[in-house]
């Protein structure tokens, strides 16, 4: 990791310099005290992977993994608590695919959500551990394709390819049903290029799930499970949201542990911390100017935290009476322990990698 000083906010050189920005408070003491208590009671090395309400995962959050990865090291056995409402897919693998190579056993921790591409993430573990609060969901992907219907502001609305599966099926009822009918209805509405890349798309989560499951080598999934595991996730749910709590991600064959409630008040504690900390905190300049500080993802171990940090500054525009965007910045920075005149003190620092 390279450390650099964080230069100045721009707003703070600005004709409102008198103003203090305001920024999430750190809550770097409560988060390591209660990731320490975790670590006592599960014997192992803790990782934990927050994504704040409306941020994904992406492709650019797997280098910063691997620098973390890097710094803690291999362990024989690594704790992996996750909570996100997924994103990307093949992010979601090459992140499953950085922890597999940092420790011979993989157990993923839930507290909470875990849903889309953090289910397909969580395939990955040797065992789940998860609260009563903690829920999976299906993995069946939509597409925003340009030639799908529009809305009542012309943009193209997201399309499953379970939903044009389940049209079809309804219009195809009957005695004779005419095929070519069928689709010739269906295509006034749905383009057949957007219908192919919804088919690739679905295609394309059935792999990620696959080789997902693939990684987990102790004890491997049977072909069965895995076969039931990307039908039912990828086409058997009514809707893409659907919570799977543990009794019934078990009976689906992922390998759960049910947490005691030691743990359950533990891992509610650092979540609370990491909701706190991810609250848009947002300073006035003036009354036609907004500096709105967020702090989106967080990657954390004893002794280390990275985070993402987006800068989101709005002027009003007389003009077009609305506001305009100014800055949107995102920065990962880095907050760690280093000891200065024999006490220990937190220092944040930008992250370039």
């Amino acid at each position: 990791m390279e450390q650099t000083n964080p230069t100045p906010n721009p707003a703070a050189t600005s004709p409102q310099s008198a103003i203090k920005i305001k920024s999430p408070p750190l809550v770097w003491n409560e988060t390591q005290e209660v990731l320490r208590k975790i670590e006592q009671k599960l014997q192992g090395r803790v990782v934990t992977y927050f994504t704040a309400a409306g941020w994904s995962i992406v492709g650019d959050d797997v280098k910063y993994f691997y620098s973390h990865l890097k710094n803690i090291g291999f362990q024989e056995k690594l704790y992996f608590i996750l909570i996100s409402s997924g994103g990307d897919g093949t992010s979601a693998y090459r992140i499953a695919a950085l922890l597999k190579e940092f420790c011979k056993e993989l157990v993923i921790v839930l507290p909470e959500r875990a849903a889309s591409a953090a289910t397909m993430l969580s395939l990955a573990g040797d065992a789940v551990l998860m609260t009563p609060l903690a829920y999976l969901t299906a993995v069946d992907t939509s597409l925003m394709h340009p030639l799908n219907p529009k809305d009542k502001t012309n943009s193209p609305i997201r399309v499953e390819l379970e939903e044009v599966k389940r049209a079809v099926k309804r219009l195809s009822e009957g005695e004779n049903p005419n095929t070519l009918e069928v689709y010739k209805t269906l295509f006034n509405y749905v383009h057949p290029v957007a219908l192919g890349a919804m088919e690739r798309s679905t295609n394309l989560s059935e792999m990620v799930c696959r080789d997902i499951m693939e990684l987990r080598r102790n004890v491997p999934y049977s072909d069965d499970v895995k076969n039931k595991l990307i039908d039912k996730l990828n086409t058997w749910y009514p809707m893409h949201g659907y919570p799977i709590p543990r009794d019934k991600a078990k009976e689906l064959g992922i390998p759960i542990i049910a947490s005691d409630s030691e743990l359950d008040a533990l891992l509610w504690d650092l979540m609370n911390n990491y909701i706190y900390f991810t609250e848009p905190v947002r300073t006035d300049l003036s009354d036609s100017f907004l500096h709105t500080e967020t702090m989106t993802k967080i990657i954390e171990s004893t002794g280390t935290r990275l985070f993402m940090r987006n800068t989101l500054e709005r002027k009003l525009d007389p003009i077009i009476k609305g506001w305009s965007v100014f800055k949107d910045e995102f920065k990962w920075m880095w907050a760690y322990e280093k000891e200065e005149n024999g006490q220990k003190q937190v220092k944040v620092s930008y992250l370039y990698i």
